[in-house]
């Protein structure tokens, strides 16, 4: 009865702490209840929960109301996705989605929509050998025609396997081309071609050194520049989520952002009103910088923070950490269902608890806080990274400490103010751009990572 009781003071405290946490719990719950069942099962269980709370009301039950919600997300997506397709010799006419993948010599991925067929159906097709001479120069949005077997992408049971990966993007079919035609149409939109003009400003004024390819990856997520050895080495080190763009880069872009816009600010004892717009355009720099590297999940994730962040300063209204976590952790399952099941997702949101936890143990010093969030964030990541694929680096909790956070300001504020200049015609901005170039080529783990490559 003591412990009943305990118990139910305890989810009280918790439910007044973090509101959403019942509803968001509910949402995820249903998603993944969706996964596993059948339409006929979805749409029996929502009519059931549905007369339940409308014969008991719906007081009080965030939970039931979020696996409801839950449910018909995960059934409208079921229902909307697009049907596999199959053929031992079928030629389409496809239209890139996302810049190609070359990590292989000899090899181009990419993720085409079909643009003969009515329903617009998505294909991922792996070109080798002969079709790759003439896909080897493809780029995003190109028409081109493809020719081989397609094996179809079914919702399978696994929701962690290479199949259910592809299904929640919605994937159609997957294609090993025997024949693939030169680019038969070519369209650039503008961002396109602003990603295009930083990519050839760095290699410009890094002499497209290893450097500059280091500073692409790690601040604009540009993908294939760096050799295979150099990104296994990352792995090892426990490094690789510097090669990608997640929340930790948006935040560095936000929190400078708002860093300098709030120093300048106080320095011409503003009002609460330039406080807002310095808040507001903080917000806008994080938006430009997402659309520059090409809005990627783990990129819109931090970008959802750094929103609920904004909401919260603007209204003046201290929401505890967890609170925006969880409503966070609950726009992503409402955009993106089942992102439960994406590695990157439980990464992001475990170093994201991570920081909570650090930012509390080290409360009262600015040098103890790093330590902590530093530590809380690695012991979380690696447990995540340990349960996925069983390797736990010690290795990368010293790298973590010493280097990870430096490299990455480096990168992120110094490199990219170093391209907003660039960009804005300032003289001698270049400069700038190749001195992070060089510490990058310089720095201990690219020597390592040399040195390893041979």
């Amino acid at each position: 009865m003591f412990f009943r009781s305990s118990l139910r003071r305890y989810l009280a405290r918790v439910r007044a702490s973090v509101p959403a946490l019942l509803f968001t719990a509910g949402v995820c719950a249903g998603e993944v209840v969706a996964w596993f069942t059948s339409l006929g099962f979805i749409v029996a269980t929502v009519s059931a929960l549905g007369v339940v709370m409308m014969v008991r009301g719906v007081r009080r039950a965030c939970a039931f109301v979020g696996i409801l919600v839950g449910l018909v997300i995960g059934g409208a997506e079921i229902l909307t996705h697009p049907s596999a397709v199959a053929g031992s010799d079928v030629q389409i006419l496809l239209q890139v989605k996302d810049p190609p993948r070359r990590r292989v010599p000899g090899e181009v991925v990419f993720v085409g929509r079909e643009i003969t067929g009515g329903e617009g159906r998505l294909v991922r097709v792996r070109a080798v050998d002969l079709p790759w001479r003439s896909l080897s120069s493809v780029e995003a949005r190109d028409l081109v025609w493809v020719r081989g077997a397609l094996l179809p992408i079914a919702r399978p049971r696994n929701p962690f396997s290479w199949d259910g990966w592809l299904w929640r993007r919605g994937v159609s079919g997957e294609m090993k081309a025997l024949f693939g035609s030169k680019p038969v149409a070519r369209q650039h939109t503008l961002l396109e071609r602003v990603r295009e003009w930083i990519v050839d400003s760095v290699e410009s004024a890094t002499k497209a050194s290893r450097g500059g390819t280091l500073f692409l990856s790690m601040a604009f997520g540009v993908q294939d520049v760096l050799s295979p050895p150099v990104e296994g080495l990352f792995t090892g080190l426990g490094l690789s989520h510097l090669l990608v763009v997640s929340g930790y880069q948006v935040s560095l872009v936000f929190g400078l952002a708002l860093s300098a816009l709030l120093g300048v600010g106080r320095a011409m004892h503003a009002s609460l009103w330039m406080r807002r717009l310095a808040i507001g355009l903080s917000l806008v720099c994080a938006t430009l910088y997402v659309v520059a590297i090409g809005a990627e999940m783990s990129s819109v994730r931090a970008l959802l923070a750094a929103v609920c962040l904004c909401l919260s300063l603007l209204t003046q209204r201290r929401h505890r950490f967890a609170q925006r976590l969880v409503v966070t952790f609950l726009c992503m399952h409402i955009l993106w269902p089942w992102a439960l099941f994406e590695i990157g997702v439980v990464l992001t949101f475990a170093a994201l608890a991570g920081i909570g936890i650090g930012s509390v143990l080290g409360a009262g010093s600015r040098l103890r806080t790093l330590v902590w969030v530093t530590l809380a964030v690695w012991c979380l990541t690696s447990a995540v990274t340990m349960v996925w694929n069983g390797r736990l680096s010690l290795c990368g909790l010293v790298l973590n400490l010493a280097l990870a956070a430096p490299w990455s300001v480096l990168n992120c504020t110094v490199g990219v103010g170093g391209l907003v200049l660039l960009a804005s015609g300032v003289p001698g901005a270049e400069v700038v751009v190749r001195i992070v170039g060089y510490i990058n080529l310089n720095s201990a783990v690219e020597n390592r990572c040399i040195f390893a490559s041979r």
